[in-house]
């Protein structure tokens, strides 16, 4: 300092003192720290030197001071520095630690520059404002003429270069800005706006040496930066000019300065997502357009990601409209009220100065559109600076994720494949649901048929993309969020209302879980499977899939219930049963970890959610069913081996879920819901009931949907030879020998109690469905305990074999016996209750006879047929018989209604 005092007064020149500066670092060989250096320049010289007050060169004290900063910073370049910045230049992968820990340097001395221009420099060398407002761009290595440093050819362009692109610290641009607002410093607030643009463009420019430790414009204090450059925008009228009382001016920006803040903040918050770009998101509406331009680089007003449809964009068109409308009317009042307190001149739209260089200052209000000139260079921007790259990598908050569930599967994105295409090398970067929706997108048109039978994925893009999707699937280190993120991406599709979506996401889950193997022409996914292995094998492989098996087992029940496709139903049934019992949720396997329902595997509760799901697709999916089943003729059947296994896929769900929840004096639990009933094996009363001594019963706490479905499902049995599943579901629900089980309304108001009301088990549409089976145990058990009127409706119904037909027509002739009456009330049509006796023995059918002679009916139907000895007299062919229609049994909500115009061929 005491030399820096000796300079001033000129016994020494600037030229020697920058070569002594110079011989200083020589000789240290660079083992200085330019910061330290710098900031022990910039103290408060009142305290060391006595009569500095008095000091007549302070001006040139605080130029020269500023000269050895700005010398300082290039004499830090040591060739280690140059090395590793020529590395930098060129995109070579050297180590660059060097350069990172100069530039770092530079980066504190400008931060302790700001502070020592605002704090110190106006209170002790009290400069002029030319001298003050230079000084600080050559601190900021903006002056124009630093030239002057080039003596003897040095410092040179390298040097120049090196120091061009600096990272900014939060403090440097605060205090830049505050210089800007402070009445008694020259910086104005379009020039300290000006300043920070510089600032942090040079910063954003070195965005290929940023990682997580290493930040370029680092800033928590995302609040106070934007009211600063709000405050700085503002027009401020003159002071001079005193408005009526009773009227407030409207706030207003400079147009030129509230457009470059907005391209300020946009750059801020692509390296600050966490603070300024969740602020960005929720709160500013117009920044937030800028970041999904940037995001999707369609830089067009209103962008594509918030008007997606036809309807949306002339909304938002509409709104511009009105707003820049309004807008305009404000400027045209707001000019007229200073014209007449001081020029009195009129203004119109034609004479006004205030329209093209002010707009509106409501940075949280409505969207607005930008103009062209500014769209033009957030496109430079987005393309130099990589703004749209650094948002997308952004996770906390997920930009990109929130745009892509905004705009839904429904939503054309050109801009996604743009996105992943500009992903060179990179796609670690971007979520996984982004590229995700990418494979989404192109899981149909970018496969097509190879030799073999395979499919060869064409798109070279395409392939990189599902070889790194199928890397985190199917690496054991990967994480697991992002194993679960990418299978939740597909999963949740599955389950789509839109047949599209369904068939693009199993299309891409197929592929991601199926091996590839690297061929000649691309990645070819081997597809000789038939379609079910990279399910039932290849999918349950996966090292993620103990942790993500509850996520996929949700996600195929639901989607059993939406797939129309009958061959990917019994896809999904036969993984649910092959794994639910399989998957212990402590990461292992085990084959039924929870008997006693307890335990680390696959909870009671999870396999009760699966056997009421697979009962409501059994029970309301009436159209479906017989397409998945043996035993049908459906137009839709899938093959008979596939029908076979779906039948027993089924069944093992049940055997098993009945297994765990069947047990002796099982005490009823509480339940708040009508559609849970207590059913007991072992007769009795009610579930309190049995005394002491009695034999041990048991019960389950089940929903009535599940008893429901066993029964439908014991209907597909075949009249023989049927499994060892079958046939303990059918002992279960129908023991010989035993009564029935008997189900009881849970209680609802007191756990652990009944009401003692008995539920009906098997309603007469279930009864219906019985008779119509081959398993003459339903059949028999359907028939039991028949009321006259029941009989009556049933004998009317269609579908019924032969065998059963006989049986039902047997039970009615014995109900005639018991009880006439009631079995002549039931019948209201006696000519057409006789045709159907005579068409039920024209198939072939036995019984009935006393009950047509009984009730006097006519089973002539014509052509010599009529009833001698008890059955039909002469085979000859019928005609048709156009029979009205004729309800028969309670049909089950979701029930396909059944066709009563009936002709004896379709017996």
């Amino acid at each position: 300092m005491k030399i820096i005092l000796v300079e001033a007064t000129c016994i020494l020149t600037t030229r020697a003192l920058r070569l002594l500066l110079r011989e200083i670092f020589r000789c240290l060989r660079y083992d200085i720290s330019i910061s330290t250096f710098s900031l022990n320049l910039m103290i408060d010289a009142r305290d060391k030197f006595k009569g500095f007050k008095e000091f007549e060169f302070k001006e040139r004290c605080f130029m020269s001071i500023v000269d050895l900063i700005t010398l300082s910073v290039f004499l830090g370049i040591s060739p280690a520095v140059r090395e590793a910045y020529n590395a930098y230049s060129k995109s070579e992968k050297k180590e660059l630690t060097a350069y990172k820990i100069y530039i770092q340097s530079v980066c504190t001395i400008q931060k302790n520059a700001t502070w020592w221009m605002l704090e110190v420099v106006p209170k002790l060398y009290k400069p002029d404002a030319g001298v003050y407002t230079s000084q600080l761009y050559k601190l900021l290595f903006m002056a124009p003429n630093l030239e002057e440093y080039r003596l003897d050819n040095w410092p040179g362009e390298a040097e120049f270069k090196i120091t061009s692109e600096i990272p900014v610290h939060e403090e440097s641009i605060l205090r830049i800005f505050l210089i800007g607002l402070h009445k008694n410093l020259p910086l104005n607030g379009q020039d300290s706006l000006a300043i920070a643009e510089t600032m942090i463009k040079k910063a954003a420019g070195l965005h290929p040496l940023l990682d997580k430790d290493f930040t370029l414009l680092y800033s928590d204090k995302a609040k106070q930066f934007l009211e600063c450059v709000w405050e700085l925008t503002a027009y401020t009228y003159p002071e001079s000019i005193a408005l009526p009382a009773d009227y407030q001016p409207p706030s207003m920006a400079i147009t030129a300065s509230y457009w470059k803040a907005w391209q300020l903040l946009l750059i801020m918050s692509a390296h600050n997502p966490h603070h300024f770009g969740s602020l960005a998101w929720e709160s500013y509406p117009t920044l937030r357009a800028l970041m999904e331009m940037c995001i999707t680089s369609q830089f067009v007003f209103p962008p594509s990601t918030l008007a997606a449809t036809s309807e949306k964009l002339e909304e938002v068109r509409a709104q511009e409209r009105q707003l820049a409308e309004i807008e305009k009317q404000e400027i045209l009042e707001f000019e007229s009220r200073l014209a007449a307190a001081s020029s009195k001149q009129v203004i119109t739209e034609k004479s006004s100065l205030l329209l093209s260089t002010i707009t509106r200052m409501d940075p949280l209000g409505p969207l607005r559109c930008p103009p062209q000139a500014v769209l033009d260079q957030l496109k430079q921007m987005n393309m130099h600076y990589k703004l749209g790259h650094l948002l997308c990598r952004s996770r906390q908050p997920d930009f990109l994720l929130d745009i892509l569930q905004r705009q839904g599967t429904n939503q054309a994105m050109p801009w996604l494949a743009d996105l992943v295409e500009s992903a060179e090398g990179s796609l670690s970067v971007l979520p996984v649901q982004c590229l995700c929706e990418f494979l989404l997108n192109d899981s149909l048109p970018l496969v097509e048929s190879g030799p073999g039978g395979g499919k060869v994925i064409k798109k070279r893009k395409a392939g990189e993309l599902l070889k790194h999707l199928q890397t985190i699937l199917h690496h054991p280190e990967t994480d697991a969020g992002s194993c679960l993120e990418t299978l939740d991406y597909f999963l949740r599709r599955l389950s789509s209302l839109q047949s599209q979506a369904r068939l693009q996401a199993l299309s891409g889950l197929k592929m991601l879980v199926t091996p590839s193997v690297d061929s000649d022409d691309g990645m070819e996914v081997d597809d000789n499977d038939g379609g079910t292995r990279w399910l039932l094998e290849h999918l349950p492989a996966l090292p993620c899939f103990p942790l993500a098996y509850q996520s996929i087992a949700a996600a195929l029940r639901q989607a059993c219930e939406i797939e129309t496709d009958p061959a990917t139903v019994s896809l999904y049934i036969r993984f649910l049963s092959q794994t639910c019992c399989a998957v212990s949720t402590n990461g292992g396997l085990s084959d039924l970890a929870v008997v006693s329902g307890g335990g680390g595997g696959g909870s009671l509760s999870d396999l009760a959610d699966l056997a009421l799901d697979m009962a409501s697709v059994i029970v309301e999916r009436s159209s479906l069913l017989p397409a998945i089943l043996p035993g049908s003729q459906h137009i839709a059947s899938i093959s008979k081996e596939d029908q076979e296994l779906t039948f027993q896929a089924l069944l093992h769900v049940f055997n098993r879920y009945m297994l765990l929840v069947r047990q002796e004096n099982n005490s009823c639990e509480y339940s708040a819901t009508q559609d849970l009933i207590n059913v007991v094996w072992g007769g009795g009363g009610g579930v309190g009931g049995g005394g002491a001594g009695a034999p041990p019963r048991e019960s389950a706490t089940l929903h009535i949907l599940i008893v429901h479905a066993q029964i439908i499902l014991l209907t597909y049995g075949s009249a023989h030879g049927n499994s060892e599943l079958f046939n303990t579901l059918l002992l279960m629900w129908f023991p010989p020998g035993e009564e029935l089980p008997r189900a009881y309304l849970v209680g609802t108001g007191t756990p652990n109690t009944n009401t003692g009301e008995e539920a009906l088990l098997i309603p007469d549409w279930l009864k219906l469905k019985m008779i119509r089976s081959c398993v003459s145990v339903l059949v028999d058990s359907a028939l039991r305990d028949l009321e006259p009127h029941q009989l009556v409706l049933f004998i009317q119904s269609f579908g019924i074999p032969v065998e059963s037909m006989s049986k039902l027509l047997q039970t009615l002739d014995g109900a005639v016996r018991a009880d006439l009456k009631s079995v002549a009330d039931s019948v209201l049509d006696k000519n057409y209750m006789g045709q159907l006796v005579a068409v039920q023995h024209r198939r072939g059918a036995s019984g009935g006879t006393i009950f047509a002679k009984a009730l006097g009916l006519n089973v002539d139907l014509g052509g010599g047929l009529s009833l001698a000895g008890g059955h039909l007299s002469t085979q000859q062919a019928l005609t048709s018989v156009a029979i009205p229609p004729r309800s028969t049994a309670v049909i089950p909500p979701n029930q396909e209604q059944l066709t009563y115009t009936v002709s004896p061929k379709l017996f």
